[in-house]
């Protein structure tokens, strides 16, 4: 690498020129053609990296097993055709059947992490590789997915899976029991309620009385959910799309995060209730 100030009276490399790969070719000579014929190699074109990595390949880039005797191929992004590795016939058929979704979580995010994050996923959508956003406006965005059709990245904010701060969880983490050993979910509602009233009961802390309380009241708070006052995020780099969406009746506002890049928040012009509305205001009835 040259440095800064190379001195021209001692040795030093300069890079001038950046070579790449566009064929290669091997002949393997054979003194005895009776048993094993000589024979020449070739291979040429702009995969010549990706071929020669599949040929080296030795194992399942998926799942690491050493391949069987006629059992790689070449494992494809089914939307784009891009080559991504040297698969075994059986995690290749798995690959194309369902989305890989990977949750990434950020504590607080929705306030403010989000906003640089975004920002910079911007920068690598592609045709297949698309941005898209679950917010509640233009400066509170719930969920941010990054990915093609089979693979997903969603950025989530750990606070909203909280019931209490940080530092109430961090007094009780010594007796803070793992949920999934305690409490084993139930198709029916009374059941899960009487289950977090009876672990209540044994609560040992005010942290453990308090998380199986809100255990309760929080499945309350989400059958009545309010998804009226949801906002569509549009993320845009083009002028023209923007002026087109600027225009529209529901447009309400826009955020401008650099020269190339805006998001043009409008009200959403049609609702799916799809929470179970009826439940929670039997519950407050009831009450």
């Amino acid at each position: 690498m040259q440095s800064c100030t190379p001195d021209p009276d001692k040795s030093y490399t300069k890079p001038i020129s950046k070579q790449e790969i566009n064929s290669y070719g091997m002949y393997v000579h054979s003194d005895y053609p009776e048993i094993y014929k000589s024979q020449y190699f070739h291979y040429d074109g702009d995969d010549v990296y990706e071929e020669d990595e599949f040929q080296e390949a030795t194992e399942c880039y998926i799942c690491g097993k050493e391949f069987e005797e006629n059992n790689k191929v070449r494992e494809h992004d089914h939307l784009s055709g891009k080559y991504r590795g040297a698969a075994c016939q059986s995690c290749n058929t798995k690959e194309g059947k369902a989305t890989k979704l990977i949750p990434v979580f950020f504590h607080n995010g929705s306030n403010y992490d989000f906003h640089f994050l975004i920002e910079e996923l911007m920068k690598h959508e592609d045709e297949y590789n698309k941005v898209k956003l679950l917010s509640k406006n233009s400066e509170n965005y719930i969920s941010i997915d990054y990915g093609s059709y089979n693979r997903k990245l969603r950025f989530l904010d750990s606070y909203r899976f909280m019931l209490k701060g940080l530092s109430d969880i961090a007094k009780s983490m010594d007796d803070f029991p793992i949920l999934e050993k305690e409490f084993s979910e139930s198709d029916w509602l009374a059941k899960y309620i009487n289950f977090n009233t009876e672990q209540r009961t044994k609560s040992k802390s005010d942290f453990e009385k308090d998380l199986w309380k809100l255990m309760n009241n929080s499945f309350y708070g989400k059958t009545l959910e309010d998804i009226r006052g949801r906002s569509e995020i549009k993320l845009l780099t083009d002028r023209e799309e923007v002026k087109k969406y600027i225009k529209k009746t529901n447009f309400k506002d826009s955020t401008i995060f650099n020269d190339n890049f805006v998001a043009i928040e409008n009200n959403v012009t049609s609702v799916k209730f799809n929470k179970p509305i009826y439940l929670g205001q039997a519950i407050l009835d009831y009450n």
